[in-house]
């Protein structure tokens, strides 16, 4: 006589495996999601500082050739030019906002050129980048021999 045993299947997942899973994902998502948010914000920070470190080495130019450096800032297209070598545009949804200068009214659109003398010296220039949702960065060029500066969000 034969006696039937009931098989117990080893596939599939228990109860406590599928709530470890779902409390690691949650964790992940915890952490992730507040990042991915701010990525905008991480965009316009990037360009930012792009934008100050070609400033700094178009400085960096002026004082070790002992010439003038020119900075062109393109307004409308929202891109950037540091003598002949160096170009940039700014990533999708970011843009040069305005150019602010203590000797000058503001500009909002238009080409505006930033000269440095041959000790590097400007005229002390804020540079604001923003997007469509509000969030901003600038760019401090400050007059005499200071250095470049990413500011504010």
């Amino acid at each position: 006589m034969q006696t039937s045993t009931a098989r117990i299947s080893d596939a599939g997942f228990t109860l406590l495996e599928l709530s470890v899973v779902l409390a690691i994902v949650a964790l992940a998502a915890t952490l992730l999601v507040p990042t991915l948010r701010d990525v905008g914000a991480l965009r316009i920070d990037a360009a930012a500082r792009r934008l100050a470190e070609a400033l700094g080495v178009a400085r960096d130019g002026a004082i070790l050739g002992g010439t003038p450096a020119t900075v062109v800032l393109d307004l409308d297209r929202g891109r950037w030019t540091a003598g002949t070598d160096e170009s940039a545009t700014l990533p999708v949804g970011v843009r040069l906002r305005a150019v602010v200068r203590t000797d000058a009214p503001a500009v909002f659109a238009g080409v505006v050129t930033l000269d440095l003398d041959p000790a590097g010296d400007a005229r002390a220039t804020r540079i604001e980048l923003a997007d469509d949702r509000g969030r901003a960065a600038a760019v401090v060029v400050p007059s005499g021999s200071g250095r470049v500066a990413v500011v504010g969000r």
